[in-house]
């Protein structure tokens, strides 16, 4: 008798850890195989280097490659997996489940949470690039559907960034993001894809210009690299893009914050992130953007003036 309350413990918790796993996996699409691993465990171990690793920027580094290379072989075909791991989203009660199942010992085989699921599917993305142009349409939908407090607000308009100009139907939902997102790191990605992308419509250079007054000075100064990268289409913005240049005031911040977008060999976000090192970075990217539009020389942060000994 005295075994009946484990046992009737033991029924429970497995009955938890099934409805848990039929709750977190129901009605998923295949996971797309890369030398007989799922193309999720890849994507997965990006994320799970030990800070203590010695030499974790190597092991990092090997990490990503691997992934890229899993991704790259599995090309389109990984896309249905990929916006399933990008929307994924936990209801309440397996959000309560998993923080009960994560103190007991085996946690470790419980399926990834519901932002690492997200990462993995915007890594993913982000490294088909534009290969994943057709997955556009979709990409649209769910960020039309989704609250703006879900993180598809900030990391779709990071996807549509690294498809580049093959994301042009997404430039009004962009252009309405800049002025209209309450976050700051969505309405930043959605200002960096608009420069990406590089289409120059109408309502992209108004709300863009609306932008380079924006109270963040990091969304001022990716506006301007974004409206630099659009051309000549972009010259009616050049007297905002003058004001900000010349009244800006020396920027006190530090570097940029890192956006979630992944591939910062080519983003605005790079160049700014080491432009506010030689200055302001506001009057450094406005400066740049005129240049670009304008074939006027680079501009020279403003140096203070000596002080003469007393």
């Amino acid at each position: 008798m005295k075994r009946r309350p484990w046992i009737i413990a033991g029924a429970l918790l497995l009955l938890a850890l099934g409805v848990f796993w039929l709750g977190a996996f129901r009605g998923q699409t295949p996971d797309p195989l890369y030398q007989d691993r799922p193309l999720s465990q890849w994507l997965g171990a990006i994320s799970v280097v030990p800070v203590t690793t010695p030499g974790r920027l190597g092991a990092w580094n090997d990490a990503h490659e691997h992934a890229r290379k899993a991704v790259l072989y599995t090309g389109t075909n990984a896309l249905p997996r990929l916006l399933v791991m990008l929307a994924a989203h936990e209801p309440p009660w397996q959000g309560k489940l998993r923080a009960q199942l994560s103190r007991l010992p085996f946690a470790h085989w419980l399926p990834p949470s519901v932002l690492d699921q997200n990462q993995r599917g915007l890594e993913g993305m982000c490294i088909l690039g534009p290969e994943a142009r057709s997955a556009v349409p979709a990409l649209l939908a769910l960020y039309a559907q989704a609250p703006p407090h879900r993180n598809l607000h900030q990391t779709i308009p990071a996807v549509l960034a690294a498809i580049g100009p093959a994301a042009v139907a997404g430039v009004p939902l962009l252009a309405h993001a800049v002025t209209n997102e309450p976050s700051a790191a969505a309405k930043l990605n959605a200002v960096i894809a608009l420069g990406q992308i590089g289409v120059a419509t109408d309502l992209a250079l108004t709300n863009l210009t609306v932008a380079l007054a924006d109270p963040d000075p990091e969304v001022r100064a990716v506006a301007a690299s974004a409206l630099g990268q659009m051309g000549s289409l972009a010259s009616p913005t050049l007297p905002a893009l003058c004001h900000l240049r010349d009244s800006s005031p020396p920027s006190t911040h530090g570097p940029i914050r890192q956006s979630y977008y992944l591939d910062w060999s080519s983003s605005p976000a790079r160049t700014i992130y080491f432009g506010s090192a030689r200055g302001d970075r506001c009057q450094v990217q406005a400066a740049e953007a005129i240049r670009k539009l304008t074939g006027e020389a680079g501009w020279t942060p403003r140096v203070p003036a000596p002080t003469s000994p007393p």
